[in-house]
């Protein structure tokens, strides 16, 4: 882990929390990389025994459970350990394949652009601060869930507690490190789209706009041609990073969602059951703030690339071009091509771009799904 780049010391908190729970998927290790693909077996392998003794749990209490609390209880266990499986995989991956450029890297060259042609620094303390804040709300939400767990199930077994525990810590700090990381490209992604908008000006005359300085301008559009590869090469290295984990998380959400909404509605109907669906609320209403949070960046991370391409049009058919400013033209094309073949979408392995579509998706498949499981209920 290469001290020199502000960036990952900015990350470092969330790096070693990654590291010692065995899902180190954007940064390798730098010594005893093998020995660390050990150490992620290990921790798979422990939580397969865990998941195994949690299934013989549920099973050994088929006459102490309600048959829906026990569906529930054995469907929830294997969406977990599904939902987590894919962080220990790709962290093996990264380790494995040692010539992949870390996301940081990409990242950290974007920032030597902005400083090299804008003089712009970006502030990593403010950045170091938010990544803490960030691991100390995930310690004390996952804290605060297993004491609603605990509330809510006083006599269950302490190594079903440890699994849940783990699996919920895993996945919630393996997505807050792509939380932030789609955040700070966001905010570089805007400030190249503030660049790209101001190309061209109107000179004052209603029947003519031309371009000013034509060194100058030229600078620009390379400078945001070579921007947006780097931007364009940090999105496809989280998509490759998280392709897997993205996949099992959303399905695991989206059975979350389902399951844990007919739970309460069914819990309504038996008398006994009503005081134990907090953590069921709690879990649902953090999900939903999540889901929403996440499409809602990824969503601005695509519209400001379609704003981008529009400023770049916008610059390429409303200008003049006197003698000497062709060349201007012909970056502009070609700019105007590199925006179309390199799009910044966020998508899990290409089986679902990471959107507000998709949001909108999983809210029609979860309520059909309910509405079914109420129909056949009643």
């Amino acid at each position: 882990m290469s001290n020199q780049n502000p960036l990952i010391r900015a990350f470092k908190a969330l790096q070693l929390i990654q590291f010692w729970l065995g899902i180190s998927n954007l940064l390798k290790v730098r010594r005893y990389r093998l020995l660390y693909v050990f150490y992620v077996v290990f921790c798979f392998t422990t939580n397969l025994l865990l998941f195994s003794f949690c299934l013989a749990n549920i099973l050994s209490e088929t006459n102490k459970k309600s048959l829906v609390s026990q569906i529930m209880d054995f469907l929830t266990l294997c969406s977990v350990e599904a939902a987590i499986l894919p962080f220990y995989y790709q962290s093996a991956m990264c380790n494995i394949y040692s010539n992949q450029r870390n996301v940081f890297e990409i990242v950290n060259l974007i920032d030597s652009e902005f400083y090299t042609q804008l003089k712009e620094v970006f502030d990593y303390r403010l950045l170091k601060r938010i990544v803490n804040k960030s691991v100390s709300f995930s310690i004390v939400m996952v804290v605060s869930m297993e004491t609603i767990a605990l509330i809510c199930n006083v006599h269950e077994h302490f190594l079903s507690r440890i699994h849940r525990v783990i699996s919920l810590f895993t996945i919630v700090i393996g997505n807050t490190v792509f939380v932030i990381l789609i955040r700070e490209l966001l905010r570089r992604i805007n400030r190249m789209n503030k660049l790209s908008a101001n190309l061209y000006h109107n000179s004052g005359n209603k029947k003519l706009q031309q371009i000013v300085n034509i060194q100058t301008t030229q600078r620009k559009i390379i400078y945001i041609s070579i921007v947006h590869t780097y931007c364009y090469m940090a999105i496809s290295h989280l998509n490759d990073a998280f392709r897997y984990s993205h996949v099992a998380t959303m399905a695991h959400y989206f059975y979350i969602l389902t399951t844990y909404s007919f739970y309460i509605i069914y819990s309504f109907s038996v008398e006994v059951m009503r005081e134990k669906i907090y953590f069921e609320l709690v879990m649902i209403l953090i999900i939903v703030i999540y889901i929403s949070y996440v499409m809602y960046i990824c969503e601005e991370i695509k519209q400001e690339s379609n704003l981008m391409s529009r400023n770049i049009h916008i610059t390429n058919y409303n200008k003049t071009l006197p003698l000497g400013n062709k060349e201007i033209g012909l970056y502009l094309e070609l700019v105007s091509q590199q925006l179309l073949h390199q799009q910044l979408n966020l998508h899990a392995n290409s089986f679902f771009n990471i959107d507000l579509k998709f949001l909108n998706l999983m809210v029609g498949a979860v309520t059909t799904y309910l509405v079914i499981l109420l129909q056949f209920n009643a």
